[in-house]
């Protein structure tokens, strides 16, 4: 079911069912928000309607000029007839949403505009590149590390083995535990935060009824599903990249190799990381033990150009929603400003 609300004066949708519940929880949408969808006749109080057991118990108060739009000067009577100080008329076709009286555009499209609820994203997007920047820092120790232990393993291969090669490979291998530490600590931090950030970024799409085919959850959950997220996650960020830089006309948008770089190193690194852990597992010799080294500082630089392209996807997909009015910062867009 497609909704349509006011607020504030101004009309906002389409939203769906699970999003005016959402609306509703949050206190956006109350008991005497006017509400109108497919099928009815005019705008009704939420509360009188199939939404009202969705609706928080104590609403705050609607304040006056978000329950009706302003009326009409009386000293202009002969401008036209109608109720133009009442709820807008349903026009024609039951399939189209009604219109604002006097302030919708020409084109009698309904304005693309998120709900305050689709928040935060600019700070998301700061908070993630900065751990993705901070998990780059800690890959490069982490290479650097891997260098050093992997001179010690040569040295060993073609010196036999000491009791000073012994110490230096001690240390080396200590300071890889550390590098791998800190590295797994900054990468879990990196991508929870990433992760919020995709959810968020699909959340506003939807909630501006942009026409996307993969909801706000999965575009998340699609990570942790077995095979599906080999493509899956990337499908989910075209989508977001697409219709965040044209809400109406996503599949007009040229992605580029940015987002397929940017998931292929991604794979590339876990394919280069799992073979070097099966090397070094079963390495018998100090060629061996090498050779799984070398893997693993190969999937230590894919990860550090693929979270470098990460860095980019987020601010190109947060300017993008700003630049489009989408809500970056916890307040609704302006009508009529999205999608011109």
């Amino acid at each position: 079911m497609i909704w349509y609300y006011i607020a504030s004066g101004e009309r906002h949708g389409p939203v769906s069912d699970e999003d005016m519940a959402e609306l509703g929880k949050s206190g956006v949408v109350d008991r005497d928000t006017l509400v109108w969808r497919d099928g009815m006749t005019d705008w009704a109080a939420a509360g009188e309607t199939e939404l009202a057991d969705r609706l928080a118990s104590t609403p705050p108060p609607i304040p006056p000029e978000a329950a009706a739009p302003p009326e009409t000067p009386s000293a202009e009577p002969e401008t036209g007839s109608g109720t133009q100080g009442g709820p807008p008329p349903l026009p024609g076709s039951a399939s189209v949403p009604p219109a604002d009286t006097g302030s919708a555009p020409e084109t009698g499209a309904p304005p693309l505009s998120p709900s305050s609820a689709a928040s935060g994203l600019a700070g998301l997007a700061g908070w993630a590149s900065g751990m993705l920047i901070s998990l780059m820092i800690a890959l490069c120790i982490m290479i650097f590390a891997r260098f050093g232990q992997l001179g010690v393993v040569n040295t060993i291969a073609e010196s036999g083995v000491t009791d000073g090669i012994m110490t230096e490979a001690a240390d080396a291998d200590s300071f890889v535990g550390l590098a791998e530490n800190i590295s797994l600590l900054v990468s879990v931090v990196a991508a929870v935060l990433f992760l919020i950030w995709t959810y968020r970024a699909m959340r506003n799409l939807h909630l501006a009824g942009a026409p996307v085919t993969i909801g706000a959850g999965w575009a998340v959950g699609w990570y942790f599903i077995p095979v599906a997220n080999l493509w899956k996650p990337l499908q989910a960020m075209t989508e977001i990249f697409r219709a965040s830089r044209a809400p109406q006309t996503p599949h007009s948008v040229r992605v580029g190799g940015l987002l397929g770089w940017w998931w292929g190193l991604a794979l590339g690194a876990i394919f280069m990381a799992l073979l070097g852990t099966t090397a070094l597992g079963n390495a018998e010799n100090a060629d061996a033990t090498a050779g799984g080294i070398v893997f693993l500082i190969l999937a230590d630089l894919l990860d550090l150009v693929s979270a470098f392209l990460a860095i980019r996807i987020l601010r190109a997909v947060t300017l993008d929603q700003a630049r489009n009015g989408f809500s970056t910062d916890g307040h609704a867009a302006p009508a009529g400003r999205a999608g011109t």
